[in-house]
């Protein structure tokens, strides 16, 4: 079951259900709760080229003359005409069509500023739709749509017109048009009860959460890093009932997990790419270890890090955290403790650090040795991270090195970590240059922040 998935995804693109079918045939059932505030074009599965049967809708764009400047099929369901097509003249009309594959209830519409005409079997719809207000890059990466829940037929043929507004400007030359046609969402709350019902019956639950570009995109700022939509409710309502929930989580960004303390594992699939879905299925059939680290910290609630409010003010942007950013920031108590600290991660591994020690302290730079024990039974990868805390207040801790090592199942091996010279500075803005750090302060041998393993002076 899912909660959605990061972006549109191409037709070849392979969702988690996908590959855990493929691996698990005929045990995997799949259900989701609406994620978008905003309609998407249509999915190529779902409609058909009526001029060729490829997947996707037709597209003839016309010149303001009138004239057949281009026809083709556009698999996404959305173009940009004129926008590097070198036409002859401004875009004056663009038509898509397309024969929708599933009847039923169905979510129709269009997508992009102008005057349309939708025409369907039983009549046709006039809709226009406004410009974003935020210029040619929020209508091309943000553009305004209009749909409504219409009854088609299996394979009923629409069609869509668009007069584009026009103006004098360069990019008044180019159109923006899609298609919106997808099955149109149920109940929510009984979309809930089923899945919570179909968890209740199964070994495992798999929830699949994350965002989407309405939150990952260009010319969009967040207000909260809250799940969309009612992913929340719908993992709250999975793990009361499940004997084991496992949470995958597609996002490139952080987002909050109310639900943390009562599911299994949580993987992190950041942008897994079009073979995602196959490759998350073998993490969670343990075919491969999912032994990454974060790259960012996580916090625990919207406005609890070192810096939240971006606003600019007179078209000023204060950095009021300064050099505290990310987990420097929530070391120094700048903000609470995160849910996840930079560097945090686990694998199949489980971890005892001996004989760690100082052996280094060349020119100031330390070297770190020590003995990593693998406890578990499965071979793991662990790495293992070194941070100097200076004792300058006004210098924040930072990580300076790292090593990663494969170790066998119940193995020993033993560990150098070198620091990076470049970490042993700071930037003076006064004097456009580097100055050295020479003050003390403490070296952190550690999992990431939230797991100090040793600590020496320095």
């Amino acid at each position: 079951m899912g909660g959605g998935s990061a972006h549109v995804n191409p037709p070849h693109e392979v969702s988690v259900a996908d590959g855990l079918t493929a691996l698990l045939p005929a045990t995997v059932t799949v259900d989701g709760v609406e994620v978008r505030t905003r309609s998407v074009p249509a999915r190529p599965e779902f409609v058909t080229d009526p001029e060729t049967g490829l997947p996707g809708i037709h597209a003839w764009i016309h010149g303001a003359d009138g004239a057949l400047l281009e026809h083709k099929n556009v698999t996404g369901s959305m173009t940009v005409a004129g926008f590097d097509d070198n036409y002859p003249q401004a875009v004056g009309r663009v038509v898509v069509r397309a024969a929708v594959s599933r009847g039923g209830p169905v979510e129709l519409g269009v997508i992009g500023p102008g005057s349309w005409t939708l025409t369907r079997s039983s009549g046709t719809w006039q809709i226009e739709v406004p410009r974003t207000g935020q210029g040619f890059g929020g209508d091309l990466l943000n553009p305004q749509s209009r749909s409504r829940v219409v009854e088609l037929a299996d394979g009923e043929i629409v069609e869509a017109e668009l007069a584009p507004f026009g103006g004098d400007g360069p990019l008044d030359r180019v159109a923006i048009a899609g298609l919106i046609a997808r099955p149109a969402a149920r109940d929510q709350d009984t979309v809930i009860a089923e899945a919570a019902a179909a968890a209740a019956q199964v070994d495992v639950a798999v929830v699949v959460v994350g965002l989407t570009e309405e939150q990952e995109t260009e010319s969009v700022d967040k207000t909260t890093l809250r799940l969309p939509g009612r992913q929340d409710d719908l993992l709250a309502a999975v793990a009361a009932v499940a004997s084991r929930t496992v949470v995958v989580v597609n996002a490139a960004t952080p987002v909050l997990m109310p639900w943390l303390d009562d599911v299994d594992a949580v993987l992190w699939a950041g942008l897994p790419g079009q073979e995602g879905g196959h490759a998350v299925a073998a993490a969670l059939l343990g075919h491969l270890e999912p032994a990454g680290r974060l790259v960012t910290t996580f916090p625990a609630a919207d406005g609890a890090t070192p810096a939240w409010d971006v606003q600019p003010v007179d078209g000023t942007v204060q950095y009021r955290e300064g050099t505290y950013i990310g987990y420097r920031g929530h070391h120094a108590g700048h903000a609470p403790a995160p849910a996840f600290w930079f560097g945090h991660g686990l694998g199949y591994g489980a971890w005892e650090y001996t004989d760690v020690r100082l052996t280094g302290l060349g020119d100031g730079i330390p070297e770190v040795s020590l003995t990593l024990h693998n406890t578990a039974d499965r071979l793991s990868r662990e790495v293992v991270q070194l941070y100097f805390d200076p004792a300058d207040a006004a210098e924040p801790v930072r990580l300076v090195g790292w090593t990663g090592v494969d170790v066998d199942a119940g193995g020993t091996v033993d560990v150098t970590v070198t620091a990076d010279r470049r970490m042993w500075r700071s930037w003076d803005p006064q004097a456009h240059s580097w100055n050295r750090l020479t003050g003390g302060g403490r070296i952190l041998v550690a999992r990431g922040l939230g797991d100090v393993r040793a600590t020496f002076d320095r």
